[in-house]
């Protein structure tokens, strides 16, 4: 499920990650296409890699698994891989380890951006708010979503914005440079309701 939060006209949609489970060789080969394919189109990939038995992967996977209820400002994939099935992700595990070597150590948990040009392992908190941190903050260095005036953009599409908006631009070239506003505006204020600074000046002092 998809969030859109509204804030001054700016449209800033929040989407649920799309979740990966790797713990049998069965299907081992399928979902090593599934997140390269994600990754070779440039969505972020995050990747927890635990081992069975190991006692800091027990206190970690819960905290790790509740990021499947957030919602963030692009989409991004959330994987958890059994280390014992990843040799079989020989793509992934390539493009890992390419960047960071081999891995040593467990829990393991990488970030993969910039269609796995930048691969990075985290060392922070391992709390689902440290976890959400980690993930906007890495999607904004990936160049996520960007919002500018009354459009949206996000992961690099461009979506209209709501009608709303265009009052407020009428409104600013009202008052732009100073210039005297039309008696039709003027009578359209409310003084019970001003909108903004200027409306609020106006509704005080008066305005010729």
């Amino acid at each position: 499920m998809n969030i859109l939060f509204s804030r001054q006209n700016i449209y800033i949609e929040y989407m649920s990650p799309i979740i990966i489970k790797v713990n049998s060789e069965n299907d081992a080969d399928t979902k090593d296409k599934e997140i390269v394919e994600y990754i070779e189109k440039g969505v972020p990939v995050f990747v927890l890699i635990y081992m069975e038995g190991c006692g800091p992967c027990m206190a970690t996977r819960p905290e790790w698994e509740k990021i499947k209820d957030e919602h963030f400002s692009k989409q991004v994939i959330v994987a958890d891989i059994d280390q014992a099935v990843l040799p079989k992700l020989e793509k992934l595990k390539g493009k890992i380890t390419s960047k960071i070597g081999e891995i040593g150590g467990f829990p393991t948990m990488v970030s993969i951006i910039k269609n796995g040009d930048k691969v990075e392992d985290y060392s922070g908190d391992r709390k689902l708010d440290a976890f959400k941190e980690w993930i906007e903050s890495t999607i904004a260095s990936s160049g996520g979503a960007k919002f500018v005036g009354g459009s949206k953009f996000v992961g690099g599409r461009k979506t209209k914005s709501r009608k709303g908006s265009k009052k407020s631009k009428r409104t600013k070239r009202c008052m732009k440079g100073g210039r005297k506003w039309s008696l039709k505006y003027k009578k359209s204020i409310n003084c019970n309701r001003p909108r903004g600074f200027s409306q609020r000046q106006y509704c005080k002092y008066g305005r010729k």
